[in-house]
């Protein structure tokens, strides 16, 4: 694990060369990665995570990540990847997902 918790006058590229870095050394070698913002509401974890997509100084971590997975799969040489998404959102212990808003109140189910 890389636990790091960005300091306020920190900006989303340094927060994602920090640390986002080195989780997406570890996911090119296979490894399963998480992202993950907790707060209060209205704290910013939205913004921080998805920013603005037209501005690069304000992009969020989840385009930052999700541009250097593929810049970094792009520059692999002879290998093959899958790669896999989730994007959920935890609020009042209930859980929805955001890439289907249909699919909301999930439920945890051990495998």
């Amino acid at each position: 694990p890389i636990p790091c918790v960005p300091w306020q006058s920190q900006t989303s590229g340094q927060y994602q060369r920090r640390v986002h870095g080195p989780l997406m050394t570890e996911i090119l070698k296979g490894y399963n990665g998480t992202m993950f913002a907790y707060g209060q509401t209205g704290s910013g974890k939205t913004f921080t995570m998805e920013g603005d997509m037209e501005s690069e100084r304000f992009m969020g971590l989840i385009p930052r990540m999700v541009d250097a997975i593929f810049q970094g799969i792009m520059d692999a040489a002879e290998m093959e990847f899958v790669v896999k998404v989730s994007y959920v959102e935890i609020y009042c212990e209930k859980i929805q997902d955001l890439l289907d808003v249909g699919n909301s109140n999930l439920r945890i189910t051990l495998a």
